[in-house]
């Protein structure tokens, strides 16, 4: 099942804000599990994180009195989440949409989707697990732990051998009811993508190839790179397929010299259409280098934010982060997107890349390299409603804000600085990617906390479970599908009870 988000942004009513924040406070709260309404929301059984806060844009423009902003991670299509949440949620719903310009009559559903914006990026740590899976398998692991922990506990001498404590684990799961069903296939993106990636270079280069023509000397490279293959494969096993060991630049020449060869074989519109595709993607690669150019000298002349940071309003907008009973966070950051279409197209750029590159490579639970992520969404607001072009970034993460901030700066620093360099208030950069921006972590951190927003209502349907714990529950759950494992499997198994 595919997982789907809800962003809905909608103007408050003049003299609303203050006693609406209020209310999220005192009936749904920051991840409050005592709450009534925290009890409605663990029934709509596709939910995976929710929240609700206001904020005001920054400048004159758009509605002085704020916005309300509703922004929801699931299960499945949005209508049928829609109406789930519309009709479980409707008698505190109606109030909180009360608080907004409402159309006479007009339902809540039929108002969330009028005010409806799409990400453009919307970011899943790990695709296919559904909330009811993720329940199941967290639910599964704590039985396993039960097990084991007996097993230690008596000290039998029967379960000496890893054969049968998996064997006796099995029969466990098996007597919960835990393999009444298949578990759920990994995705086409998490299963292949990462590996279609790394072919992208050795199919550039192949089209490059064919565009030339045939030569008989890539031919004779062709047999070389070939047998250097083969002896690489020969002296360290099959495995190195799967790891940096086989040098890419075999690979490349094989690949080059086999589309030599092939290209003499080939009709020649197959030669004309890979120039012209060379030609379109040479184009486009100019203008992005002119863009990035541009952008370049823009950046040596846009003012720099100091770093001052207001401390009362630090306080207020972090005061419920590392809540009592939840090992998770959400963070809002609302930033002003720098001046100029060229700033606007670079945002949109950026955040496309990521979006695909999130789908298609990085959605093993890790964006970037960051491991703490669960979801994350990046709205553009345009000019004419919100009075200048802003962005909104909306996330639920593992641990607390430092460490998570850390993680952008040691291991997502050029993503970060592609995407938030154009906005206003951000380090400054250089070479867009290549330094400064969020490398620079004391002004960073200042900027994330300048432009953050207080989050007055938010739900996790599973607070006290890990992005990793996640990932590992699933492997547990696929690896007692299996009738046979090897010893790696087993040991692998093992180690996470």
């Amino acid at each position: 099942m595919r997982h789907n988000q809800l962003t809905m942004i909608a103007p408050l009513e003049a003299n609303r804000r203050k006693p609406l924040v209020k209310f999220l406070e005192e009936e749904i709260g920051y991840q409050r599990a005592n709450r009534p309404a925290n009890d409605l929301l663990k029934t709509i059984t596709e939910l995976h994180f929710i929240s609700m806060f206001t904020f005001v844009p920054p400048g004159a423009g758009g509605n002085r009195e704020g916005y309300l902003v509703i922004e929801a991670s699931f299960d499945g299509e949005v209508d049928a989440f829609l109406q789930r949440f519309t009709t479980t949620f409707d008698p505190l719903l109606n109030i909180i949409l009360n608080h907004c310009t409402r159309h006479p009559n007009e339902s809540p559903t039929a108002f969330i989707r009028r005010h409806s914006y799409n990400p453009e990026c919307f970011y899943v740590s790990c695709p296919g697990l559904t909330r009811q899976q993720i329940d199941h398998e967290r639910e599964l692991l704590a039985r396993l732990q039960a097990e084991a922990a007996t097993l230690v506990r008596e000290g039998g001498f029967a379960y000496r051998d890893c054969d049968t404590v998996v064997a006796h684990m099995r029969k466990a799961a098996r007597n919960g009811g835990f393999l009444e069903s298949p578990s759920e296939p990994i995705p086409f993106p998490v299963k292949y993508g990462q590996t279609i990636v790394h072919l992208i270079p050795l199919i550039l280069i192949a089209l490059v190839v064919l565009a030339i023509g045939y030569c008989p000397l890539l031919a004779v490279i062709l047999g070389l790179a070939v047998v250097a293959v083969i002896y690489q494969l020969a002296s360290t096993k099959t495995e190195s397929l799967a790891k940096p060991m086989v040098p890419l630049t075999l690979l490349a020449l094989a690949s080059a010299a086999g589309a030599a060869v092939i290209s003499q074989f080939l009709p020649s519109a197959i030669i004309v259409v890979a120039r012209c595709t060379l030609l379109v993607l040479f184009v486009a690669f100019g203008f992005v280098a002119l863009g990035l150019w541009q952008i370049e000298r823009l950046e040596r002349h846009d003012p720099i934010d100091p770093g001052w940071i207001d401390v009362a309003r630090m306080r207020e907008v972090c005061k419920d982060e590392n809540s009592e009973g939840c090992m998770q966070n959400h963070f809002i950051n609302l930033s002003e997107v720098k001046p100029g279409a060229l700033r606007r197209w670079a945002l949109r750029l950026a955040l496309w890349v990521v979006h695909y590159a999130g789908i298609v490579y990085f959605n093993r639970g890790k964006l970037g390299g960051i491991p703490s992520i669960h979801f994350a969404r990046w709205v553009m607001l345009d000019e004419k409603e919100f009075g200048q072009p802003l962005l909104l970034f909306m996330t639920n993460y593992d641990a607390s804000w430092d460490s998570y901030l850390g993680d952008f700066v040691d291991k997502a620093s050029q993503g970060a600085s592609a995407i938030w360099s154009n906005t206003g208030g951000f380090p400054r950069t250089w070479g867009v990617i290549v330094a400064g921006g969020s490398r620079l972590e004391k002004q960073f951190k200042a900027y994330a906390r300048s432009g953050q927003q207080c989050s007055s209502a938010w739900f996790s349907a599973y607070p006290n479970l890990s992005v990793p714990q996640k990932l590992n529950n699933a492997k547990v759950r696929r690896a007692l599908d299996k009738p046979n494992l090897d010893v790696g499997a087993q040991d692998e198994l093992l180690r996470y009870l």
